[in-house]
């Protein structure tokens, strides 16, 4: 037994040895058994009826063995077309793949596991949709040209049933692109678009048919991740529906879209869609959208059932969140050639914060101080909005409001917002703020109108100071500018204001203090007769507001059995006034109405009030003066 074990060892290391000759001879023949010219026409012409374009190599091929047959060619070209004779469509450093030994050795080579190294692709996107990578009865050609007429897409069909186009079409089962870069020209005049740093895998399912890519490159200084399963290009590029899942990710925006898509005259979408970023303003910025953001504008996250086109869809069962406002309705979007893209629909809202949802929208200034000039008028022609809002609570700066039915419209000339219906403060509010680039023709206006408000809670949620009647009333306020009144200033605007109030006081004003001081002093601070407050029966305001003065046409406050009334100025440049006042029993005398500053007596108290606001000063016993 002894001799058999022996023997079985010396033969196991004897066909161990022939078995490394014949690799060795295979290693050091084969290639050369192989006809490289061969290999190499047939690689050409596997890669040209693929892509639809010339496909030059300027190097000879280089044939590998281990770990597995591999050619190799350098200096690979993408030949020029009629469409773009300037440029080769496509340059790179090399091309590589796997090759099947025993194909080739029977002058049959066939390729799988295509690697591309450094490649530089040239891709012009014409106003009709297509590209100069032409023809499109081909896999690259028909997804770069997929806005292509029924007329073509049927051509493309009827190409791909006579043979080449399916029988080679799909040899890879894999592509590898290392250190790609992408020139990407929609506008001839300009610079081409330059996407860089393309890493990546397509790979293809044998039993389906389908693509599956994973690509990351950088897109105007952005790193993405682009990642597309299970597409069938071949029913797509047929004009045929086919499902698929779409994902984008990157730092600034993350996308995903899981449904059907067809490719024809119109990019067919239904599906499950997804999209949330941290910045929509610098979202907009690198996409190279004209649409002018507001400033203000943060966080975004959208989720929806979206079926359309490209130029006209519909977001169904549609969740989303701008900032802290988290809503649910349903919105149209739509895109005309001599046009804006356009935003309709309605949303719903727990709580909405009306300032932070108009910025998503609208460039509005962050202060007062800002207002002239921080406005670009030019969103009014880059976007178009038609929204019903609907919120439970709301508000709008301080101002909190409850049950509110709202719209805003933005078109090319003006934008409004309207409040229709809300609760605020134990009484209701509508108003309308109406913005345009045309003036008061185009808008140009701010109307508010509460009813049965507690003004005592409103002036502590302004935080109001000084002696500001209190009570429940109405308010009536309308604003008009010659100018858009983002780009105005307060000697532009003209407009009313109107105050009714009952049952309230004024703060801060004893009115028998005052008479005191009056008869000792020639002035005083209203302060020093701040000890106490001034109750009323009804108060009354009506205020013309013009050229930067607003002028009191009446005020008249009910107290008991005096009436006090007050006319004069207050130039808002100045942030002063100059009032002069009146104290009468509520009696009116023989031929005068009870809104008239009363004559000089013995009952009536004649008194100048002026100066800066909070703390004017009291000065007694002035002649009448009739402000205009």
């Amino acid at each position: 037994m002894h001799w058999l074990k022996n023997r079985l060892v010396k033969w196991s290391i004897l066909l161990l040895f022939c078995f490394v000759i014949l690799i060795s001879l295979a290693w050091v023949f084969i290639p050369s058994i192989v006809s490289t010219d061969l290999v190499k026409q047939r690689f050409e012409l596997v890669i040209s009826e693929t892509i639809g374009q010339k496909v030059t190599f300027n190097t000879e091929p280089k044939i590998t063995l281990w770990p597995n047959a591999k050619i190799s060619l350098g200096a690979v070209t993408v030949g020029k077309t009629e469409i773009s004779t300037e440029e080769s469509l496509l340059i790179a450093d090399s091309v590589s793949a796997d090759m099947s030994l025993f194909s080739a050795l029977f002058g049959e080579p066939s390729f799988s596991n295509y690697k591309l190294v450094r490649p530089t692709v040239q891709l012009e996107i014409y106003p009709d949709g297509t590209s100069n990578w032409l023809p499109t009865s081909n896999i690259l050609g028909g997804l770069l040209n997929s806005n292509v007429s029924t007329q073509t897409t049927n051509l493309i069909v009827s190409a791909s049933t006579e043979g080449p186009f399916d029988s080679n079409l799909f040899d890879f089962q894999n592509l590898e692109i290392e250190g790609g870069t992408v020139l990407l020209i929609t506008d001839p005049g300009n610079e081409p678009e330059k996407i860089s740093s393309i890493n990546g895998r397509i790979t293809r399912s044998s039993f389906t048919n389908t693509l599956t890519t994973n690509f990351e490159a950088i897109v105007r200084g952005e790193k993405i991740n682009l990642n597309i399963v299970d597409l069938d290009t071949v029913n797509l590029i047929h004009g045929e529906v086919v499902d698929t899942n779409i994902t984008l990710k990157s730092d600034l925006v993350n996308f995903s879209y899981n449904g059907e898509i067809q490719a024809g005259s119109k990019v067919f979408l239904k599906g499950e869609l997804a999209l949330n970023t941290p910045s929509v303003r610098r979202a907009i910025e690198w996409s190279g959208s004209e649409i002018k953001p507001g400033a203000a504008l943060g966080a975004v996250d959208l989720q929806a059932d979206v079926s359309g086109t490209l130029t006209g869809a519909k977001f169904e069962d549609l969740i989303v969140k701008i900032g802290d406002n988290r809503g649910i309705g349903i919105l149209d979007y739509s895109l005309e050639d001599d046009g804006p893209p356009v935003l309709s629909g309605t949303l719903a809202f727990n709580t909405l914060d009306i300032e932070s949802f108009l910025r998503a929208f609208t460039p509005l200034p962050k202060s007062s101080d800002d207002i002239a000039n921080t406005i670009d008028t030019r969103f009014l022609k880059q976007l178009g909005l038609d929204l019903r809002l609907s919120a439970q609570s709301a508000k709008f700066g301080p101002v909190e409001m409850s049950n509110l039915a709202a719209a805003v419209k933005v078109n090319r000339e003006d934008a409004t917002f309207n409040v229709g219906d809300a609760t605020a403060y134990g009484g209701q509010l509508i108003g309308k703020i109406s913005i345009s680039d045309k003036g008061i023709d185009g808008g140009g206006e701010i109307s508010i109108s509460v009813r049965a408000v507690d003004f005592d809670e409103f002036f502590t949620t302004l935080e109001l100071e000084g002696p500001l009647p209190r009570g429940t009333g109405d308010l009536d306020l309308k604003l008009t500018s010659e100018r858009p009144l983002w780009a105005t200033d307060v000697a532009n605007i003209r407009g009313g204001l109107s105050i009714t109030l009952n049952d309230g006081s004024v703060p801060g004003v004893n009115l028998d203090q005052i008479k005191q001081l009056a008869s000792e002093k020639k002035f005083f601070g209203l302060n020093d007769a701040a000890n106490g407050s001034l109750s009323f029966d009804m108060a009354e305001l009506d205020v013309d507001i013009d050229g930067g003065i607003a002028s009191i046409q009446q005020a008249i406050i009910m107290s008991g059995d005096e009436q006090i009334i007050l006319n004069g100025i207050i130039p808002f440049a100045k942030g002063s006034f100059a009032l002069q006042g009146s104290v009468s029993p509520i009696a009116s005398q023989s031929g005068q109405t009870s809104s008239e500053s009363p004559k000089p007596t013995d009952n009536v108290f004649l008194f100048f009030i002026g100066g800066s606001w909070p703390n004017p000063i009291v000065s007694p016993s002035v002649p009448a003066v009739k402000f205009r």
